[in-house]
């Protein structure tokens, strides 16, 4: 058959998978065989066009009672594939079975059970090798082979000192197919994957570490993937802590788990896909904590939780992705086809909107709308709308963070959109909105930063690619010693919107006309004075001070209902839609200072009977001071204020014999009292 690429071989990892760009594929070959006592063949890979596909490795037992000294080579290797053409490629064979046992084992040269070579290459074979003494300085490698992705087979290495020997998966650098474990448990005293190994822990399948304190390691961007169970054999499978270093990256898989006290990433990258729980949580020395795609990272902490300062959570582009056109997600930006010159894509929007662009010959492009909680974020940022020749920049992804006690971030806490750094005249792509942070904790420390920032985009052609939106941060704790930044920026780029930063605000009880003082209403610490209010009744903020300049208020009610916001001076009159609990926010508007601070709400009832003590102004009259309904009564410029005079009643009934001055008003103090007409009856109560 023309056109047929021969899929690979599989033994201990699984053979490569092909195609022929022409709707036709093949699958590699699964995974079989025994890790610790392996005498099975390796499979052969598919045909392709004209010719078989290669053969499999053999298998070799050997049991060597004094000294095997191996200074050339032994071999279960698959055959490779070395002919074919445009018409189709045979896949390569997997690699065989080598199983050694000795008191020394020694020598310079290789020991092998690699795949062969071929449209799909065959998956690596299967070693064990058991010793007393271990002189050996060759080589031993259980590689795939070259064609499309193969995996890794599996080594395994036993001496008198161990109880269970050690695993290790290393598929030479070049990128490899997942090798699953096929059995339903099994015990290590040590697992290495290295150079681009890939070892899965499949669902239903328990891979027990038998050692306190489990030290994960490979080198060369090792992958372990726990969709199973990972835990410690005895001590209640629960390891007192678990280490993910330099060189391997650990996946735990949504449903996947693993036991222990304590999970240190230590320089490694960790993705953690659905629920997870662990008691105390380090990320150190330039280690990384995300997802593996699109998804959410959910994570409790039952004691603490540590960033350093050159380490970080990250979900940057986890979000809704881009595409030939509009961008993913509820509020996706606009775009163009790849192939459409001078497309400017839109940004992606969240908590803010994504910014707007044009081309200047008539073209328009909308930024993505806003959507998803201000004080329960849990959205994927969206994305930006496709530029000339490139999808838009991926939105943020979403973390939530429970941390019982201390969260201490001196590191990064980021949820940001995708920037678009490549463009020109021709286009530029939308930059991605800003995703999603929710933290929960008792104690919020460090000086690091937490941020959910929209992907920037760049100028070009008539307008330039737009800016993502912002995205949505809610931070709730009992104590705030947080010294860093904490943003949710709209992307550069043609026009976006800054996203939502809320913080669970410090709870007052507010008795109004009486003046509040406050102290140190910071960026992350608002004060909310809380009243129970009518329908109809009239309010006024007056007598505001600050200590430093930032500091704004707002009234809000019930169901989303705002009187003003972000006012610092006297607020116009506000008349009170129904009754309910509304509030006074004190806060910073997202600018990093703390202030001092002093109000009043000032409670004004025209309903109130008007009697007592009346004043008429027969020489100069009486009129109210415009909409505030506040009196003002006029008065002689010069010379004292006589008897008969309606302001020299007002000045005795408020205490003292008021001078004249130059202004020719006397003023009421701050009393609300209705407005009336000369001749009128005021009251002071």
């Amino acid at each position: 058959m023309m056109g047929v690429n021969g899929a690979g071989g599989g033994h201990g990892g699984k053979g490569g998978d092909t195609s022929n760009g022409y709707g036709n594929s093949w699958t590699g070959g699964g995974t079989y065989g025994s890790i610790v006592e392996p005498n099975t063949w390796g499979s052969a890979g598919g045909a392709g066009f004209g010719a078989g596909g290669g053969a499999g490795g053999g298998a070799i037992r050997l049991t060597v009672v004094n000294n095997l000294v191996v200074d050339g080579t032994i071999s279960a290797n698959g055959q490779n594939i070395t002919a074919g053409g445009w018409y189709g490629d045979a896949g390569g064979g997997a690699g065989g079975s080598i199983w050694v046992t000795t008191k020394n084992l020694g020598g310079g040269g290789s020991i092998s059970a690699n795949g062969g070579n071929g449209a799909g290459g065959g998956g690596g074979g299967r070693i064990a090798l058991y010793f007393d003494t271990n002189n050996f300085t060759g080589t031993v490698t259980a590689q795939g082979g070259t064609g499309s992705t193969s995996g890794a087979g599996t080594i395994y290495t036993k001496n008198p000192t161990q109880t269970y020997g050690k695993l290790m998966l290393d598929n030479g650098g070049q990128d490899a197919k997942d090798t699953a474990l096929t059995e339903k448990s099994y015990v290590f005293d040590d697992v290495e994957v290295s150079h681009h190994g890939k070892l899965t822990v499949p669902a239903g399948t328990t891979l027990s570490i038998n050692s306190a304190v489990l030290s994960l390691h490979g080198e060369g961007d090792g992958l372990l993937t726990v969709a199973g169970i990972l835990n410690r054999n005895g001590g209640g499978g629960v390891f007192s802590s678990a280490e993910v270093l330099s060189g391997l990256t650990l996946l735990l898989s949504d449903g996947g788990e693993l036991s222990s006290s304590m999970l240190i990433v230590s320089g490694a990258s960790v993705l953690m896909d659905g629920i997870h729980n662990f008691p105390s949580l380090q990320v150190v020395n330039g280690g990384l904590l995300t997802t593996s795609s699109s998804a959410s990272l959910n994570l409790t902490i039952s004691n603490d939780l540590l960033v350093s300062s050159d380490s970080s959570i990250s979900v940057l582009g986890k979000g809704y992705q881009g595409t030939g056109g509009q961008g993913g997600g509820p509020g996706g930006g606009q775009g163009a086809t790849y192939n459409m010159m001078g497309a400017y894509g839109a940004g992606g929007g969240h908590g803010g909107k994504g910014g707007n662009t044009s081309n200047g010959y008539g073209n328009n492009w909308t930024g993505g709308g806003t959507y998803g909680s201000m004080v329960e974020p849990n959205t994927l940022g969206s994305a930006g709308g496709a530029g000339f020749g490139r999808g838009g920049g991926a939105g943020g992804g979403a973390i939530r963070l429970t941390v019982v006690n201390n969260l201490v971030v001196d590191g990064t806490i980021s949820a940001n959109g995708i920037n678009i750094t490549d463009g020109g005249w021709a286009g530029w792509a939308g930059g991605g909105a800003g995703g999603s942070i929710w933290v929960t904790t008792k104690n919020l420390g460090g000086g690091g930063s937490i941020s959910a920032n929209g992907g920037n985009s760049a100028g070009g052609g008539g307008g330039g690619g737009g800016g993502g939106g912002g995205g949505r941060i809610a931070l709730y704790f009992d104590t705030n010693n947080f010294t860093g930044m904490v943003t949710v920026q709209a992307g550069t780029g043609s026009n976006s919107g800054a996203g939502t930063i809320y913080a669970r605000p410090n709870e007052h009880d507010l008795i109004l006309n009486q003046q509040v003082v406050g102290q140190k209403v910071g960026f992350l610490s608002p004060d909310r004075w809380s009243f129970t209010g009518a329908a109809g009744q009239i309010v006024r903020l007056v007598n505001i001070g600050i200590s430093v300049p930032g500091a704004v208020f707002d009234l809000n009610g019930p169901e989303g209902w705002a009187g003003f916001k972000g006012v610092s001076s006297n607020s116009d009159f506000v008349t009170l839609p129904t009754s309910g609990t509304y509030a006074v926010t004190v806060h910073t508007n997202g600018n990093p200072i703390s202030s001092d601070y002093t109000f009043r709400l000032q409670n004004f009832d025209p309903a109130l009977p008007y009697q007592g003590s009346s004043f008429d102004d027969f020489d100069w009259g009486y009129w109210s001071s415009d909409n505030y309904n506040l009196w003002q009564m006029g008065h002689p410029t010069s010379g004292p204020l006589n008897g008969h005079t309606g302001a020299y009643a007002m000045a005795t009934i408020l205490g003292g014999a008021y001078a004249a001055n130059t202004t020719g008003l006397l003023i009421s103090p701050p009393f609300l009292v209705p407005a009336v007409n000369a001749g009128g009856v005021v009251v002071l109560r």
